[in-house]
């Protein structure tokens, strides 16, 4: 069984093709989704969080009455455990939306973006080649555009945004001319 489950999994990349990438991520989506789904109507992790702190709290109400701010050594310990309790964050898990991750990406990834959505066009074309153009386009997407996000913003994420594009298009042309220079010498 985990024979069949290790040749699924290496048929993804094998013997890549559009239809196998939509189910995937089709079935990413069914997974997330309901995570999400279940978050929301349970509140499990949340209920869970409260729970270890109520443990907590009694475990150290124990404690407490048994005279543990007499020791010097053992009083220090539980006032940070006190400290480091009502610093923590008691926020439940949400979905914020944030746009900037995703414009550093889409911008710092626009070129190679570009001949993914070519590549996925030539795929339900039925194009020999598309797969591996596709799958080349998107490796080089995620190797661009996720280190991106990471990358502090300057004043502005537009002004980020505008350095990536500028330089793909500067690195565009640096490979145009190297690559003219090589087909010259040849």
């Amino acid at each position: 069984m985990l024979n069949t489950l290790i040749q699924a999994f290496e048929s993804i990349f094998i013997q890549f093709s559009f239809r196998r990438l939509l189910y995937i991520l089709s079935l990413f989506v069914i997974i997330v989704g309901s995570l999400y789904v279940f978050e929301m109507k349970t509140g499990y992790a949340l209920y869970n969080r409260l729970d270890h702190r109520v443990q907590l709290l009694e475990r150290l109400h124990v404690l407490q009455k048994d005279s543990i701010n007499k020791s010097e050594d053992l009083s220090h310990i539980y006032q940070s455990i006190i400290t480091e309790l009502e610093s923590s964050d008691q926020s439940s898990f949400s979905f914020q939306f944030r746009y900037e991750p995703f414009i550093k990406f889409f911008s710092a990834a626009l070129i190679p973006f570009v001949f993914m959505l070519i590549a996925s066009i030539q795929l339900m074309q039925g194009q020999p080649g598309a797969s591996s153009l596709f799958v080349g386009a998107v490796f080089i997407t995620l190797l661009i555009g996720v280190p991106a996000v990471y990358i502090p913003t300057f004043n502005s994420v537009w002004i980020n945004s505008g350095i990536y594009v500028v330089f793909q298009f500067i690195m565009m042309y640096v490979i145009s001319i190297y690559g003219n220079i090589v087909k010259n010498k040849q």
